[in-house]
């Protein structure tokens, strides 16, 4: 599926320091997360893949919400909307069509996950599964952050 990684990259640039590179940012932060949360290769290629019926373990669905967090989508247990939908800008600056979309998808995975729950970790994966599948419906382009 496109773009299993939506939310997360989305995550992973709204903590951009000025002049870093995206994907080099990206790359830290995946580092960052496993790091704390030790992720299988296996998992994160299926991350890669995009692979969404793939079952996860919590610790992978934990690394996803690492990402939410180093972006600083997830904030004290609470989802920050705001931010996502700022990052959507930032990452299809050069189109505003995807942009469009990307909020469009926020938006929706917003509605059907209002609320964070006591297991954040759970709350990133099925935001990165609705934003998946909902990218796939509206024609979302791939962006491809393991991309060397």
């Amino acid at each position: 599926m496109k773009s299993f990684f939506v939310v997360i990259a989305l995550s992973a640039l709204i903590a951009l320091a000025k002049g870093d590179d995206v994907k080099e940012k990206f790359k830290k932060t995946a580092e960052k997360c496993k790091e704390k949360h030790a992720v299988t290769e296996e998992e994160i290629e299926k991350l890669k893949a995009k692979d969404t019926e793939f079952q996860y373990s919590h610790v992978a669905k934990c690394y996803m919400a690492c990402f939410l967090e180093e972006g600083k989508i997830l904030q004290n247990g609470k989802y920050n909307k705001e931010n996502a939908l700022v990052m959507t800008d930032v990452i299809h600056k050069e189109n505003p069509e995807q942009a469009a979309k990307g909020k469009e998808i926020i938006e929706t995975c917003a509605k059907q996950y209002p609320e964070v729950g006591e297991d954040q970790c759970e709350f990133a994966y099925q935001v990165s599964v609705c934003a998946a599948k909902e990218a796939k419906k509206v024609g979302l382009e791939n962006t491809d952050f393991f991309a060397k």
